[in-house]
């Protein structure tokens, strides 16, 4: 998943535009028995100094979905 995150930082980076790891939450989808699955580790992410923290809640261009 870093990979994927890393490949939009680059592609903001190429249009000029800013990815703010800070504000930045990622959530994860899949079915209660899939999620129960994943360790700590693998829901909380690194980007440099700023930790992508997991969130049940996510916001898109202002879109609560």
């Amino acid at each position: 998943m870093i990979d994927c995150v890393l490949d939009i930082q680059r592609w903001s980076n190429s249009h000029r535009l800013k990815l703010n790891a800070a504000k930045s939450e990622v959530i994860w989808l899949g079915m209660r028995q899939q999620l129960a699955k994943l360790s700590q580790g693998d829901l909380t992410q690194s980007i440099g100094e700023s930790v992508l923290q997991p969130s049940t809640v996510v916001r898109n261009l202002q879109i609560q979905i």
